[in-house]
């Protein structure tokens, strides 16, 4: 019995030994294999394209983007399995990373690449003729690998073919695309551009994330900046990271940082000199002291990614902002000038704090009470204060009635309501465009003395009597005060006034309205910037009961973007709550992502109007908006002689002097 049982206990043994050199030779042909030196290969190999280098072919210079080493190294190990970038626009770099990845394993690590993208045919096309075809062309090593015949079925535009693997170019909509490779390395860009639900099947990271199960040296890295706040893909990926952020020491005492942009409340950060962007200067978190931009080479060549949880080693997260970018699109006072550019606007603010802070945007615009806001209202030393430069009239028309409102702008855009009108009367009829050429007769008076009429008048046509509103504008659109009819339009990314359009059939131009953008800087603007300490002082009223008036301690004293809102007979309560009240900013879910739209509360007739007149300023142009509306408020405020503005000359009259020139 007892060699009946050692026999079997021998086989298991010599089973087991088995076994374990199998297990011994696996593990030792997977640790021949070394994690990829990217880095190594983009400093020998890879080019910068004509196509991306104002028409110049360069060797790519590793110094510019020193970050670059950290995110490739990431990408090229055998440990890593996800890489997030969050980078900021152009000065990261996220398609010179995807290039010189791509190429290092085309060269030396051959297998199936994915490279996704937001949309299907137009960026796969975009991406494959303007990025891929170029990096082919140009890097000597990978033109002999990669065949440039158009006529080789192995090279289309979605699917370059080299020996051992393919690069392939993916639209991230069609879950069929996502679920039909599956691949180990997958590279992704703009995350945030693509569609939270691809094929209704959910998210497409997750789709391709799915297809990398089996293998075991599997890689997959998005890049993207960022979006919303609570809205951002790529924001939720980088939360499940180690979040590694770019730190920089201090040239004074060396302490590692973030760079910020800071703002007043912080001691440190960028500053500068108020109204000049080339005084910029950064103080440092620790030592408080200031050090200028000369500085950002060294600084950059000694910086490191700092993670917020080093111990999540097969996730990695990179994140960084422009303020440490070394192009010329970067220095610090360019893009002071760009935010000072951008901080009253929906638009331009949500684009900066996207592409150049690297940041979510948070929308805090639309919580406002007209009962608190009532609080602000002010008495205006004239009709039409010091510090403003010119008037625009704007008209709403309803079914049964046209409502008018005039208002005055100064420099950033502070803006002055001077007058309201309700002008009772169908629009089909002639009474209240009667009414409103009476209206425009009216000449408003600043507060030098100098008589004022509106450089425009913008009339809404969009659902009512359309065709009347057409009529009285074309009979008016040459007249001194020129009248346009404008639509709205409630696209998030249409510009505040749109391209001026000619209507061939009714012979006159027309406005098409970003309402959401117009709304949106309106209302922050009314809830952010308020009146500095001390501005406004109490008036004395007789009635004790009567409410107290207010009004500015110093008339010529302007705070850019401020709303004034006006203690006047015509401006009722009910106008400030159509103002404060009339719409509001919500969330609603829309195939899988969150979608901001604009709800009515209370009637928003006021709003509309101060919309319209918004959209009337910007007709005279985008630099005289931004740079030369102080320098009119401070002429208009001068001495004046005293002649009066010359009479309505009503419509101007084409005359032909020839067969061939027409002149106005």
């Amino acid at each position: 019995m007892t060699a009946t049982l050692i026999a079997p206990l021998e086989e298991v043994a010599e089973r087991e030994r088995w076994q374990r050199i199998e297990r011994e030779e696996r593990r030792a042909a997977f640790t021949a294999i070394q994690s990829l030196d990217i880095a190594a290969w983009a400093r020998e190999h890879l080019m910068i394209s004509p196509e991306e280098n104002d028409g110049r072919k360069e060797k790519y210079d590793p110094d510019l983007m020193p970050w670059h080493p950290p995110i490739w190294d990431a990408m090229g190990s055998l440990e890593v399995r996800k890489v997030i970038g969050v980078l900021p626009a152009q000065v990261g770099g996220k398609t010179t990373l995807m290039k010189g990845d791509a190429g290092a394993r085309i060269q030396n690590r051959p297998g199936p690449i994915i490279w996704g993208v937001p949309r299907d045919t137009k960026d796969v096309k975009t991406w494959s003729k303007d990025r891929i075809d170029p990096m082919l062309r140009d890097v000597e090593c990978l033109r002999a690998l990669v065949s440039d015949d158009t006529r080789d079925k192995n090279n289309t535009i979605a699917r370059k073919q080299f020996p051992g693997g393919y690069l392939a170019v993916v639209g991230m909509t069609q879950s069929a695309d996502l679920q039909a490779r599956p691949v180990a390395i997958i590279r992704i860009d703009e995350l945030d551009q693509i569609k939270r639900d691809a094929g209704r099947q959910g998210s497409p990271l997750r789709q391709l994330s799915t297809r990398m199960k089996k293998f075991i040296h599997r890689n997959l890295a998005a890049f993207s900046t960022p979006t919303n706040e609570g809205d951002s893909p790529i924001m939720e990926e980088y939360e499940t990271t180690d979040q590694g952020k770019w730190n920089v020491p201090c040239p004074l005492c060396k302490y590692m940082q973030v760079l910020r942009f800071g703002s007043k409340e912080l001691r440190w950060g960028l500053k500068w000199n108020d109204g000049n962007p080339e005084t910029a200067h950064y103080v440092c978190e620790n030592c408080l002291q200031p050090f200028g931009e000369h500085h950002k080479r060294t600084m950059n060549a000694a910086g490191r990614f700092i993670a917020d949880f080093p111990e999540r080693t097969t996730d990695r997260g990179f994140w960084m902002n422009a303020l440490v970018g070394m192009f010329d699109g970067s220095r610090w006072p360019i893009l002071i000038k760009e935010f000072l550019e951008a901080k009253n606007s929906y638009l331009k603010l949500k684009q900066f704090i996207n592409t150049v802070l690297c940041e979510t945007f948070n929308d805090k615009t639309t919580k406002l009470e007209a009962h608190v806001m009532s609080g602000r209202l002010e008495k205006y030393a004239a009709e039409v204060p010091h510090g403003a430069a010119v008037l625009v009239r704007a008209v709403d028309t309803m079914d049964d009635r046209l409502e008018m409102g005039v208002f005055a702008f100064g420099a950033g855009r502070e803006t002055w309501p001077i007058d309201y009108e309700y002008l009772p009367g169908n629009p089909s009829t002639p009474v209240p465009w009667r009414l409103l050429d009476k209206a425009r007769e009216k000449v408003y008076r600043h507060a030098s003395g100098r008589p004022l009429r509106p450089i425009v008048c913008f009339v809404d046509k969009l659902g009512h009597n359309s065709l009347h509103v057409d009529a009285w504008t074309k009979a008016h659109q040459y007249d001194a005060e020129p009248a346009f009819s404008i639509h709205g339009d409630g696209r998030e990314n249409h510009p505040i006034l749109g391209q001026p359009v000619w209507n061939k059939h009714t012979r006159q131009t027309t406005y098409a309205i970003g309402t959401w953008a117009a709304k949106y800087e309106i209302l922050k603007r009314l809830n952010e910037i308020l009146p500095p300490d001390g501005a406004m002082r109490e008036l004395p009223t007789k009635d004790p009961g009567a409410p107290m008036k207010r009004q500015w301690v110093d008339p010529m004293r302007r705070v850019p973007g401020y709303f004034h809102l006006p203690d006047a007979d015509w401006f009722t309560l009910e106008q400030l709550k159509q103002l404060t009240d009339g719409e509001k900013l919500i969330e609603e879910p829309m195939r899988g992502r969150l979608v901001k739209k604009w709800v009515v509360g209370y009637a928003n007739h006021y709003l509309d109007l101060a919309v319209y007149a918004l959209a009337g300023l910007y007709r005279l142009g985008p630099r005289v908006v931004l740079e030369q509306l102080g320098i009119m408020a401070d002429a208009l405020s001068g001495d004046w002689d005293g002649r009066e503005l010359p009479p309505e000359t009503g419509r101007r009259r084409r005359r032909v002097r020839s067969s061939g020139v027409q002149v106005t």
